[in-house]
């Protein structure tokens, strides 16, 4: 089991990882997926989110989630968005009354 100090290490050469290799990363991962994972970090992976993570599919998402995405991220960046009513009850006007 790794101690204080190599967990420290570790998390200082993840930060030091250039934006290439995230965008990578995120590439991987739904917007959504990279968002949870990475957003609380610090300020640079918000950045980095709020810069590759363009996205979003809401079709089964949590009205939650919904409203932290929504709330954090400019709807003006994003190239793609996938939305529903089936999952989510009235998902669609939400969206459109909030945008």
């Amino acid at each position: 089991m790794a101690n204080m100090d190599d967990r420290k290490n570790a998390v200082l050469v993840i930060e030091n990882l250039p934006d290439e290799l995230f965008r990578k990363i995120f590439s991987y991962l739904t917007g959504i997926d990279a968002v949870f994972a990475f957003s609380l970090l610090n300020t640079r992976f918000q950045c980095l989110l709020k810069k590759y993570c363009q996205g979003f599919d809401f079709k089964s998402i949590n009205k939650i989630k919904f409203d932290i995405i929504f709330s954090q991220y400019d709807k003006q960046c994003w190239k793609s968005l996938k939305l529903s009513n089936e999952d989510v009850p009235k998902q669609i006007e939400y969206f459109l009354c909030n945008s």
